[in-house]
């Protein structure tokens, strides 16, 4: 992604979730693989992930 793309990428909100309180914990690492998932496909489909 060029320098100029990178600055004209579109604002975009990350939404995680977890169905169950099992699944939260300093232990666990659900939210943590699904931010870099959605953070991936921003980077490759042009947004930035700003909340």
């Amino acid at each position: 992604m060029s320098d100029r793309e990178k600055r004209q990428r579109k604002p975009a909100i990350g939404y995680t979730r977890t169905s169950s309180a099992s699944n939260v914990g300093e232990d666990k690492d659900s939210m943590v693989r699904q931010r870099k998932a959605i953070q991936a496909h921003a980077n490759r489909a042009g947004y930035k992930i700003a909340a």
